[in-house]
């Protein structure tokens, strides 16, 4: 098993990361850690998870930067597109950014 750190961006104009569950063979967490702040770094997406068909929770407006936020890997999560009305732009630093923790098979 592999102990990895990364960081994820997800720009301005549409950044995002589909629906999906992790296996949790090797994961029992999901540890993200904010290294923004919505509201103020981008306003409008992010970090979705799933209860179940008709239950969701937007969790981003809920914490800030330096804040961290656990949940099980088998919880269906994803990132909603970031600020999809503006104009993306691959070069710009401005969205949303996240510390991801995780163990992985090598």
């Amino acid at each position: 098993i592999t102990n990895r750190l990364q960081i994820h961006h997800y720009p301005v104009g549409g950044g995002y990361m589909g629906f999906h569950t992790d296996p949790d063979i090797y994961l029992k967490t999901l540890a993200i850690i904010y290294m923004s702040e919505f509201g103020k770094d981008f306003h409008s997406g992010g970090l979705t998870l799933h209860k179940d068909s008709s239950e969701k929770l937007n969790v981003d407006p809920m914490v800030g930067t330096g804040d961290m936020v656990l949940a099980y890997p088998t919880i269906k999560h994803g990132c909603v597109p970031i600020d999809e009305n503006k104009t993306l732009d691959w070069e710009s630093s401005k969205g949303r950014w996240l510390f991801l923790l995780n163990s992985l098979p090598k």
